[in-house]
Parts: structure tokens; C-alpha cells; sequence
């Protein structure tokens, strides 16, 4: 524990730093005070942690080192307060790769349930920071979860499987730095479940696999190029600013592909004429007056072949067993679906 002594000592020396540097958007300052604050408890560091936050609210480190030292004394109120505040700010693989860290600890305890939260937040997770070319380790951290959840029959381990297998197909066509050994290891998860299966199902992802390489090698002679604990501050015009903001232009620069979508587009849009007497409405297309119905709907469902095996039970109105068919296929927004697109979810534990 630090002594007021030292208290004291650290509020003169950050309070020399602020004296010797006018600028607020100082990045020796700003280091200074994070180290400073890695001496002391977090009761006394985080006045210092909320200072640098508030000037530099997306740097992700500063976040990261702030909730790891609430983490290593078990505070998880602060904890997940903290990450509710900097975690959609700040997409960088190593704070997220923190965030499921705590929630695996937190619900290490809770048997199924608090597996299958964790399954939630690594869905979470992926859909924020799974396309970043540095998230390769956290594809390999949620495959390794799934191996490991326990199945007692024989469906829970083919659903365990499905899962797993669904999981590989996923990040062996993200451009990541660990895409050869997700692909490796999803050769060898093929064939050890079915050798005469895996030949199909390589044969099929291969060819997505050479595209997904190919783009991560193109991309990673920008990305080797970016200093990612830079922090945001406003243009100095540096040497190090500069090339900074040159490899993030080449990344945001549209290739051939988009350029031709974007023409592609406007092609559609040629000819089509806006009134200005008419206000904006949705049409429903399947019905000649535009307005929606279930029985326009149920009849292009069926001539158009959705449901070739479905069978009606007259007993019940037509709607009511569409409606039923969508419940059953998770096609609705039931509160299970909605809580899922809810951030807020994963971080109100209990």
C-alpha cells in the first residue's frame, strides 16, 4: 500500500508535469501520469485514470491498465462499469480480449448458465472486433471454449461439433495474422471427426480460404505500418503523424471492386425520378395497392417454393401457423433474439 507521503509525492510530480507542459494533448505527460498511477492503489490512481480518460477517451491502454487494476482487486461493479464506457469506443483487440477475460471469471462459477453467458459475450465480442486482423487468438480462445463445453449424450456432442465446425468456417475466411494455423486446425478438426466428410468440406472452404489469405497479405503491408497505442490528438504534423494518417488513407482508399459497385448503383438509380408532391411511404410490392398482408405474403411464400415440405394444419387459421413455422425457426424478435443485439446484456451480471 502507498503512504500519504507517497500520495502526496505523486500529486507534486504530476502537478510539476502540468507546470512544465501546457499542452493538455501532451503524450509525455500523459505516459508520465499512467505510469505514476501504476504505483499506487487503484483508490488513489483513479482520479489520475479519469483525468487521462477524459482527454483521451479512446485510447484503448489507458482503459485496459484502469480496469485491470479495478480487476485485481475483485471490484466488478467498477469493472463492468468501466467496460460499459470504453468498450464500443474503443474496438482494439486487447481491451476485448480483457472484457471476455473477466467474464469468464465471473461466470466460471455458474455451471451451464454462466457458460452459456460466456457463449454470449464471445458472440458479443466477435461481431465488434472478429473482422480485426489481430483477432486471431480471440477465434482460437472461442473455438478452444467450445471444445471444451461438456455434452452428456450423444446430440449435445453432435450440436458441440456443429458448433465448433461452424466457428473454423468463420475465421479461416477472416484475413487475420493466425489465418494458416486457424486453417491448419481446422484441417485437423475435419479429419478427426470424418475423414470422407473433411474431404468435401475442405475442398469447399479451400478456395475462400486463398481469398481470405490473399486479402490479409495485402492488407497487412498497411497495417504493420500503424503504431495502435497512438494516441488521439489534434494534427501536429509530425514525421510520425504524417505517416500515420498516409497508411490509414491507403485502408480507406476504394479498391476496383467497390468503385465498380458504387457505378453498378448509380446505374440502378438512372432514370428514377423524385416528386416532391408525393411524401416518402413503404410499399408492399406483393400487393397491388401497397399495402401488406398475410395473405399476399403466404401466397408468394408458397408459389415462390419456401416452404416445399411444409405442411398447413386447417384447424388452426393460415396466419397463425406462419406465425407459428417463424417462432419455431427463430425468425422472430422475441426478447432471447433482442437481448442478444443488446450490449448491456453481457455486462449486467449478476
Amino acid at each position: 500500500m502507498a503512504s500519504a507521503e507517497d500520495s502526496t509525492e505523486l500529486e507534486s510530480k504530476v502537478l510539476a508535469g502540468n507546470q512544465g507542459l501546457d499542452d493538455k494533448y501532451s503524450v509525455e505527460a500523459a505516459e508520465f501520469r499512467a505510469n505514476e498511477a501504476l504505483r499506487f492503489p487503484i483508490s488513489e490512481a483513479a482520479p489520475i485514470y479519469e483525468h487521462l480518460l477524459t482527454v483521451f477517451p479512446t485510447a484503448a491502454k489507458y482503459w485496459k491498465q484502469y480496469v485491470e487494476a479495478h480487476m485485481a482487486v475483485n471490484n466488478d461493479d467498477a469493472t463492468k462499469h468501466i467496460f460499459s464506457r470504453c468498450l464500443l469506443n474503443c474496438l482494439q483487440v486487447p481491451l476485448w480480449r480483457c472484457y471476455i477475460k473477466f467474464i469468464r471469471n465471473v461466470n466460471d462459477k455458474k455451471g451451464v448458465e454462466g457458460q452459456e453467458e460466456t457463449r454470449k459475450a464471445f458472440d458479443f465480442m466477435l461481431s465488434y472486433v472478429g473482422a480485426d486482423i489481430a483477432s486471431g487468438p480471440v477465434w482460437m480462445e472461442y473455438i478452444a471454449f467450445l471444445k471444451q463445453l461438456p455434452a452428456s449424450n450423444a446430440q449435445e456432442e453432435s450440436l458441440r461439433m456443429i458448433a465448433v465446425r461452424k466457428a473454423y468456417q468463420k475465421a479461416i475466411v477472416t484475413p487475420t495474422h493466425h489465418i494458416e494455423q486457424l486453417w491448419k486446425d481446422y484441417e485437423n478438426f475435419e479429419n478427426s471427426v470424418s475423414r470422407q466428410l473433411a474431404k468435401g468440406l475442405i475442398s469447399e472452404y479451400q478456395p475462400k480460404f486463398n481469398s481470405a489469405r490473399a486479402v490479409y497479405r495485402e492488407r497487412k503491408k498497411y497495417v504493420d505500418e500503424i503504431d495502435w497505442n497512438m494516441l488521439a490528438i489534434p494534427p501536429t504534423g509530425s514525421y510520425k503523424a504524417t505517416i500515420f494518417f498516409s497508411v490509414v488513407g491507403h485502408l480507406l482508399e476504394p479498391n476496383e471492386r467497390e468503385l465498380g459497385e458504387v457505378l453498378e448503383l448509380l446505374g440502378c438509380l438512372d432514370g428514377v425520378r423524385l416528386s416532391v408532391s408525393i411524401s416518402d411511404r413503404w410499399l408492399w410490392e406483393l400487393e397491388g395497392r401497397g399495402l401488406i398482408s398475410s395473405k399476399s405474403f403466404f401466397k408468394f411464400m408458397i408459389d415462390d417454393h419456401f416452404f416445399p415440405t411444409f405442411k398447413f394444419c386447417h384447424l388452426r387459421p393460415t396466419k397463425v401457423e406462419v406465425f407459428n413455422w417463424f417462432l419455431a425457426s427463430s425468425k422472430l424478435n422475441t426478447r432471447e433474439m433482442l437481448q442478444r443485439r443488446k450490449p448491456c446484456l453481457y455486462l449486467s451480471l449478476k
